[in-house]
């Protein structure tokens, strides 16, 4: 069975979008709008961040023997790793390491399938732009999408976005959705600090929970505390207007080193963390305090300081369900 763009669009989580070009299938995490946008802002500073295929899925049912595809990775972050997950009803049979370090490359990959009807999950990478070509389900003679008990949107930086899971599948948002049987849109950017005006009232999607994750950019990128107080406060507002059906949540920012290193003109960083936190429950949000989430030691950070690698993300997404499920 040879999979067109009608049956990805089917089958694919986390993108709003999905089309054909140059016998290419493409997935978008935003709308028109959204890309339009950061196009516009600061230059297209963040314009390729938000080509990355973050959170997304291939997720469906099938009888076949084996998944085929060709792909071709092109750079969207400041980092030049890609791989794929393969779960076989629920287990992780397979990853696939398509790491060539370059800014873009192609490929193929197969991934075998026990006999019978199994639900099949290839994860996407997160940090690199993604596109599908020669999709083919060997052997198949039936094709259904999963549908899943809950809808998450997560807003935020490149902890969000998912640096630096190498495994896709284990960065928090992606341990979220399987533990939660959730799908997730992840509109995280690196580098990303808090800009009202990346919501879409328009957005095609109406998750029931929305997670917001900024913080720890604004502490660096911020001119001033009111600045800094000011953006995320406008934020939170605003995200209740466009999700009035929605329960919010704010991940205030998690341990990060050294911070002594980083001079800000808002404040020190961990009163600053604190502020943050009592500002979204002044806003009505509910508070989920990041210090709580990741250990404070080096060795769970892929740089040591600020971004959790896949052992970081582990404790990250354990502590999220635990304090989401008090909300």
């Amino acid at each position: 069975m040879i999979l067109e763009e009608k049956d990805l669009s089917s089958i694919i989580t986390g993108a709003v979008r999905t089309w054909e070009e140059n016998g290419e299938i493409h997935f978008s995490r935003f709308t028109e709008q959204q890309t339009e946008l950061y196009a516009q802002k600061n230059g297209g500073e963040l314009l390729k961040k938000t080509f990355a295929t973050a959170s997304m899925t291939l997720d469906f049912i099938t009888d076949a023997d084996k998944l085929s595809f060709d792909w071709f990775m092109r750079e969207a972050s400041s980092r030049r790793f890609y791989h794929f997950d393969f779960f076989v009803d629920g287990v992780m049979t397979d990853h696939f390491d398509a790491e060539k370090k370059t800014a873009c490359a192609r490929g193929h990959a197969e991934f075998s399938i026990p006999e019978g009807k199994h639900h099949i999950t290839l994860y996407l990478p997160n940090l690199m732009m993604t596109t599908l070509y020669n999709v083919e389900l060997h052997g198949a003679t039936m094709l259904e999408p999963v549908k899943k008990a809950r809808k998450f949107y997560f807003v935020g930086d490149s902890i969000t976005q998912g640096y630096d899971a190498i495994y896709p599948s284990m960065s928090y948002v992606n341990r979220v959705a399987r533990v939660m049987n959730a799908e997730v849109l992840n509109q995280a950017i690196g580098s990303e600090i808090f800009d009202e005006h990346i919501l879409d009232a328009d957005l095609p999607y109406a998750p029931e929970l929305v997670v917001i994750a900024y913080g720890t950019n604004d502490f660096i990128k911020c001119e001033s505390h009111e600045q800094f107080i000011g953006n995320a406060e406008a934020f939170f507002l605003r995200a209740r207007e466009v999700f009035p059906e929605a329960q919010i949540a704010y991940i205030s920012p998690i341990w990060r080193g050294e911070t002594e290193k980083d001079n800000s003109p808002v404040g020190e960083f961990f009163t600053l963390a604190k502020e943050l936190g009592a500002l979204a429950e002044a806003c009505g949000l509910f508070h989920i305090d990041g210090q709580k989430l990741v250990p404070h030691l080096s060795s769970f950070y892929s740089d040591l300081t600020l971004h959790p690698n896949d052992m970081g993300f582990s404790f990250y997404a354990e502590n999220f369900v635990r304090a989401i499920c008090e909300f």
